[in-house]
């Protein structure tokens, strides 16, 4: 996220405030797409929705790590743990056809018109139970054995 915002503060300051036609846009029509609605009439707040999206993606990976160092010793192999995930789920939603579920789409979906923020979120939210409940029993399990 830092550098996210590092960038943006450079572009603010470095770069033409004016907004790019819509025919030259990389993404085709942004109106269309999730929260696109606010890009043209309020553009910073496009620019730190998308910042804000990159600060949940990280906050829920470094969770999945915390969970994964609670039950494997090895840190090479916790730091992996979430960059697996985040293939796997991806190669495996993509391929059956649930490509909208999938991370790649959690943290870029401006990149899909058809997203909703349902479909943004509610992985998230499912993943923040998942490891919540995985911390509690890890934690409960350490009670009862002292």
């Amino acid at each position: 996220t830092l550098p996210s915002i590092i960038v943006f503060i450079g572009m603010h300051f470095f770069v033409s405030k004016e907004l790019m036609p819509p025919d030259q846009m990389r993404f085709g029509d942004i109106e269309s797409m999730i929260l696109g609605t606010i890009y043209r009439p309020h553009p910073y707040l496009y620019v730190l929705w998308t910042i804000f999206l990159v600060l949940v993606y990280g906050f829920i990976y470094a969770i999945i790590a915390f969970l994964a160092s609670l039950f494997v010793k090895n840190r090479y192999t916790v730091l992996v743990i979430p960059f697996l995930y985040n293939f796997l789920a991806n190669f495996f939603l993509q391929n059956i056809g649930l490509g909208r579920w999938s991370p790649a789409t959690q943290l870029i979906p401006y990149s899909m018109t058809e997203v909703t923020l349902t479909q943004v979120f509610l992985p998230y939210l499912f993943m923040i139970i998942a490891c919540g409940l995985l911390i509690f029993y890890k934690a409960r399990k350490l009670r009862l054995e002292m």
